[in-house]
């Protein structure tokens, strides 16, 4: 990941919270939905597209005996000791999840572990 990035988004993330980053809608006959801002949504689609991203994340993150319960909590108590492999892994779970658990992503900016494990994998590549 390139240095403008970090200059541009770790900021962004250091102060970033719920209610500037989605809103939350709730269509007739369906179920709660997050509408990301577009800045939040550029962020995620830069991350997607870096090279960032482990497409064995969940492999990855077996293979070193960790399970993803709690994983934002897991990932506040830990970060400092992932190596670069590792980071990226749990990097991909955040972004992925999403998928699976709406409004997952406002969890992760809160608990700022994106902010954290991007931080730590930029002192890990300087």
């Amino acid at each position: 990941m390139n240095k403008i990035f970090y200059e541009t988004y770790l900021p962004y993330l250091e102060s970033l919270d719920q209610e500037s980053m989605c809103h939350w809608t709730k269509p007739k006959d369906d179920a709660p939905k997050c509408v990301y801002t577009s800045k939040f949504t550029r962020f995620i689609k830069a991350l997607t597209e870096s090279s960032l991203m482990d497409p064995n994340y969940l492999k990855t993150i077996e293979s070193y005996n960790l399970h993803t319960k709690n994983y934002n909590k897991y990932i506040k108590e830990h970060y400092y000791e992932f190596d670069l492999k590792l980071a990226k892994a749990w990097l991909t779970f955040l972004i992925r999840v999403e998928r699976v658990c709406v409004g997952s992503w406002t969890t992760a900016v809160e608990e700022k572990s994106f902010l954290l494990i991007l931080t730590h994998i930029q002192a890990l590549t300087r």
